[in-house]
């Protein structure tokens, strides 16, 4: 899509009510116009008012000292940042780009003392890596840079094929007796983000605590049938089971200007569409709600079982909500069986 498309999208977002924006996915978005692009529409809705939040996720070498500058100023709410190693040997080998390590890390530094200059908390600057055989073994080491570089969060994925040339891929990902590894030293990778403070994100195929994933019930928060209470247990039951909530509430664009539901899905594509309001309540979107529903999106969901990150977080959030309204003084509590 060209710079003037995405501008029309974007204020025709802006217009609908839109909120939250996320840029990212298709490439470094920094290389779209060269850079203006992705500047013009942060700054878009940034300005736009309303309380729009904005995250941005890049390789972090593009950035000059003036767009660092601006984006501490205009407030924006997070950046993402991708790094692969815990040095100049590992990252620039995985990114393919000689210098990448010292650009990116001397960025974050750079961010954070505009950020102490203008006593600013924002951005929120986290750091995405990718596992592989290149680097599984340092993630105590990168755990490490995370402290070193200020940064809020901390988030490691499993290289996943079909995310890049295959060959690359084939070599590079992780084997079985790898991921065993990996799960072996979990405890000590939990122990040392917590010394650290550092909050930390094993998602997308590694699991925090190489576990299957239960979802605990808070004590005492069960829900009775009356209608007026989320409709009962069954409702709760339902929302549970769900294993993705992005087609109620997410739309992803991609580069070529195709519309689907998440970036990580790996089914068909909306190919065209006249506007959002068209897509959002398109057959494409209300086919996929369904899917969902009846748990026939395996064949495309990466993590249909569980559900990814996002989905994890919505039930942890939405149980905690119905623990802190459950409490004897609240008058609107819920009733329990």
């Amino acid at each position: 899509m060209t710079t003037e498309e995405w501008i029309k999208v974007v204020e025709e977002g802006l217009k609908i009510g839109i909120k939250e924006w996320e840029i990212g996915g298709g490439g470094e978005p920094f290389m779209h116009g060269n850079g203006k692009t992705v500047i013009e529409i942060i700054e878009m809705v940034k300005n736009y008012g309303g309380g729009c939040r904005i995250e941005l996720s890049t390789n972090g070498t593009l950035f000059s000292p003036e767009v660092i500058e601006s984006f501490v100023e205009l407030e924006v709410d997070s950046i993402i940042v991708g790094i692969d190693g815990p040095n100049v040997a590992t990252h620039d080998y995985l990114r393919g780009f000689e210098g990448s390590f010292d650009k990116v890390t001397k960025n974050i530094e750079l961010f954070n003392k505009i950020k102490d200059e203008k006593k600013s908390d924002k951005p929120n600057i986290s750091v995405h890596a990718v596992l592989c055989k290149k680097n599984y073994k340092k993630i105590p080491e990168m755990v490490t840079l995370m402290k070193k570089l200020k940064v809020s969060a901390f988030a490691i994925k499993r290289l996943i094929e079909g995310e890049g040339n295959k060959n690359v891929i084939d070599k590079i990902k992780l084997s079985s007796k790898n991921f065993e590894y990996v799960k072996s030293r979990a405890r000590y990778f939990k122990f040392l983000t917590k010394k650290y403070k550092i909050p930390t994100f094993f998602f997308e195929g590694v699991d925090l605590d190489f576990e299957n994933y239960k979802l605990k019930i808070p004590r005492g928060v069960s829900i009775n049938e009356n209608k007026q209470n989320l409709k009962g247990s069954n409702f709760l039951d339902m929302f549970l089971s769900l294993s993705c909530f992005d087609p109620w509430y997410r739309i992803f664009i991609d580069p070529y200007g195709r519309i689907k539901f998440c970036n990580c899905f790996t089914g068909e594509f909306l190919e065209t569409f006249e506007n959002l309001s068209e897509a959002w309540s398109s057959k494409y979107f209300e086919d996929i709600r369904k899917a969902i529903i009846e748990k026939k999106l395996s064949d495309f969901c990466f993590d249909s079982k569980n559900g990814c990150d996002r989905t994890r977080d919505i039930k942890k959030r939405f149980l905690e909500f119905l623990k802190e309204i459950n409490t004897t003084d609240n008058p609107n509590k819920i009733k329990t069986q």
